[in-house]
C-alpha cells in the first residue's frame, strides 16, 4: 500500500475496500506519530481505540476485515503490510527498515537531559545507547536497537540498477545507514555516533570482513550532479573509518535512484540522502 492509500483507509476516503479500523488511543506516542505521518490534517475515521497495543494486535488478527497500527515489537499474529511513499519502493518494516529508517513510518526516540543533570541521569543516558549491555536491555524492552547487524533479509528492490545488484549479490546488507546534510557531503549528529557504533563492529564480531559503501541522494539537481554527490558522500563515510584503520573494498554511488521516500517533500528528500553499507565475507 502506498501511504496515501492508508491514509485514506483511516480517513474514511476513497478506497477499493471496506476496512474495520483499529487504532490506538490519543495519549499514544505511537497515535502521534500516525497522525503526523499518516493522516496530517484529516481526521481519524470511526475506530475502535485501544489503550494496549498487544490487544490491538490480536483484534486485527481475529478480523479477516480488520486494519490497525502498532509498533514493530507488537506485530504479532498480523500480515503486516508493505508502505511506499509516493514515488519511492514500498518497505516492509522489520529491524532493517526501522533500523536503517528506510521505512516510512520509522521514528527515532530521543534522550534529552539539561545542562546541570545530575552524573546519574547522564550514566543512564550512556549506558542505553552503549553496546552490550545497554544495547540489550534497549531490545529486549521492545525498542530496535542501534548496534549494526547483518539483516536477515534483505530485500532486493524490482527496479534495482543492474551495476547495483551485481555489487550486493555475494554480500550482506548491515542494518545500519548515514544520512547527510542536504547538498552536501557533512554527516548528520545521528552519523557520527553511528561511525563509532560500526567501527567497533569490524573491529570485533565482523573482522576479516570488507565493507561496500553505495551513496543515494534525493532527486534534488542533475542526474551527473547527483552521482558526483553520492560518491562523495560515500567516500566521506569511508574517509572517516580509515581513521579508524578499517578500508572499504568499494566506495560508490547510483545518484537519485532507488528512493525510499517521497522526494517532493524535505522529510523525503532528508530520507533519501543515505549511504548504505554492505558486508563481504
Amino acid at each position: 500500500m502506498t501511504k496515501e492509500e492508508v491514509a485514506a483507509a483511516f480517513s474514511r476516503g476513497p478506497s477499493s475496500r471496506h476496512w474495520n479500523l483499529y487504532a490506538r488511543d490519543e495519549k499514544s506516542g505511537t497515535w502521534d506519530t500516525f497522525k503526523d505521518r499518516v493522516l496530517g490534517s484529516s481526521a481519524l475515521a470511526s475506530a475502535k481505540r485501544f489503550e494496549d497495543s498487544r490487544e490491538l494486535a490480536t483484534a486485527v488478527s481475529r478480523d479477516p476485515d480488520g486494519i490497525g497500527f502498532v509498533g514493530l515489537p507488537y506485530a504479532v499474529g498480523v500480515k503486516v503490510l508493505k508502505i511506499a511513499d509516493r514515488g519511492a519502493i514500498a518497505l516492509r518494516p522489520n529491524t532493517l527498515t526501522v533500523r536503517t529508517e528506510d521505512y516510512p513510518l520509522s521514528r527515532r526516540l530521543y534522550f534529552y537531559v539539561p545542562a546541570n543533570a545530575k552524573p546519574e541521569a547522564r550514566e543512564f543516558v550512556r549506558f542505553a545507547l552503549s553496546p552490550p549491555p545497554g544495547q540489550e536491555v534497549v531490545e529486549k524492552a521492545g525498542f530496535v536497537g542501534q548496534k549494526p547487524e547483518i539483516a536477515a533479509a534483505a530485500e532486493t528492490p524490482r527496479d534495482a540498477p543492474a551495476g547495483y545488484v551485481q555489487l550486493i549479490l555475494q554480500s550482506d546488507r548491515l542494518t545500519q545507514d548515514f544520512r547527510f546534510r542536504t547538498g552536501s557531503s557533512v554527516l548528520e549528529t545521528k552519523a557520527v555516533d553511528d561511525l563509532k557504533r560500526l567501527s567497533t563492529a569490524m573491529a570485533g564480531q565482523y573482522s576479516g570482513c570488507s565493507l561496500i559503501l553505495i551513496g543515494f541522494a534525493d532527486a534534488t539537481g542533475s542526474a551527473a550532479a547527483n552521482k558526483n554527490l553520492t560518491e562523495r558522500r560515500a567516500q566521506a563515510v569511508a574517509d572517516q573509518l580509515k581513521s579508524e584503520g578499517i578500508v572499504p573494498v568499494l566506495v560508490t554511488g547510483f545518484g537519485h535512484k532507488l528512493p525510499v521516500a517521497d522526494n517532493s517533500t524535505e522529510d523525503g528528500r532528508e530520507r533519501n540522502r543515505r549511504v548504505e553499507v554492505w558486508l563481504r565475507k
